[in-house]
């Protein structure tokens, strides 16, 4: 599975995907069918899809009814994401 290996404003769909604790086939769902925010990038041979972070949060506000603590501000989503998504942390 893609792991970045540091941290980033920008996630592979398996990060969110270990994140929400869905399959990466449901994060590629949510994209094309429920507007979750996504990158296009065009690679050599194909294009790769990667997901902002910032809009990851928002995303998941608006759609959240009593947000969990890790959703009040996006400092503490952004660690939670981290440590989810198997990223290192900085030293």
């Amino acid at each position: 599975m893609a792991k970045s290996g540091h941290q980033s404003a920008i996630a592979f769909p398996a990060e969110v995907a270990r994140y929400l604790l869905l399959d990466p086939e449901d994060v590629a769902r949510l994209i094309e069918l429920d507007g979750l925010p996504a990158l296009s990038i065009p690679k050599a041979t194909r294009k790769v899809t990667r997901i902002n972070l910032r809009d990851l949060y928002s995303w998941l506000v608006v759609r959240t009814k009593n947000p969990p603590a890790n959703l009040t501000d996006y400092e503490t989503f952004l660690a939670d994401f981290n440590i989810s998504a198997g990223r290192k942390t900085a030293a």
